[in-house]
Formats: C-alpha cells, structure tokens, sequence
C-alpha cells in the first residue's frame, strides 16, 4: 500500500497523495467506501484523482461480480450504486462506465448503452472501455443478450 490510511490521504491537499488513496482503496476497500470513490469520482479538483477513484470503485465492484461474493450487493443496492455514479457528468469523468460495467445490472448496460451514442468523443471512448471491461467478466459468458 503507498499510504497508511487510504481515507484520510483521499481528502489529502496533494494530488499524488489523494490519487495513492485512491489506488489503495482499489486494492483493499470494501463496498462501504463506495459512496465516498463517488463522491471523489464526480468532485475532486483533479481529472487524474476522479479517474482513479472511479476505477478503484469498478475494481471493488469487480470483486462482488461472482460466487458468494455477489450475494454481498443485492438488486437495491446495485441501484443506490449506481444512481451515485449516474450523477456524475461522464464528460466530467468518462471512468464512471467502467463502474457500470462492474454493477452488473441491467442499468448499468443501459447506462453504457446510452454513452456509445453519446455525440462527445471522450464519453464514447469512456463508454466502450466499460463496455469491453463487461464482456470480459466471467459473470458474463453465455450472456445471448449482451452477445446479440
């Protein structure tokens, strides 16, 4: 880890020590730091600190897509998570689709979805990152609907 408290370094004035916040916490937060990587994700200052507090929350997330591990985040709480991350202007933060991607929700693809169209550059290229990091999980082999 490259801080001793990944919390605290998040509301750090330095951006170097904000971003290793956020990495640390996408190595070893839980579900219940992501309404704060929210938070960062859609507020903090720097592109490079919201990116990464995006992607550590798709990584928390991407560890509750599988197995016992799933039953951890039931259907209505998939949704509050995603309607943090919905808030969120993916202008502002393109990393929100890889969240989507993780949510493994029919929203989250409607989410995705709806970025693939979007007419800004840099949300599309978001959007299709999301979507190439859902078509990789495991949790999605044999999904026809998502193939078609």
């Amino acid at each position: 880890m490259e801080t001793s408290d990944p919390l605290s370094a998040l509301g750090a004035k330095d951006i170097a020590k904000r971003a290793a916040g956020a990495r640390d916490l996408s190595l070893v937060g839980t579900t219940a730091h992501l309404e704060l990587l929210a938070t960062v994700a859609g507020t903090d200052p720097s592109p490079g600190v919201r990116l990464t507090a995006a992607a550590a929350a798709a990584d928390i997330l991407s560890r509750h897509r599988l197995g016992s591990a799933r039953s951890a985040l039931d259907a209505d709480a998939r949704s509050d998570i995603g309607a943090w991350f919905r808030r969120i202007d993916p202008a502002h933060n393109p990393g929100v689709f890889s969240v989507f991607a993780c949510l493994d929700s029919p929203a989250g693809m409607t989410a995705i979805v709806g970025g693939l169209r979007d007419p800004r550059g840099d949300v599309r290229l978001g959007a299709g990152v999301g979507l190439m990091r859902l078509c990789c999980s495991a949790a999605r082999i044999g999904d026809e609907d998502l193939e078609s």
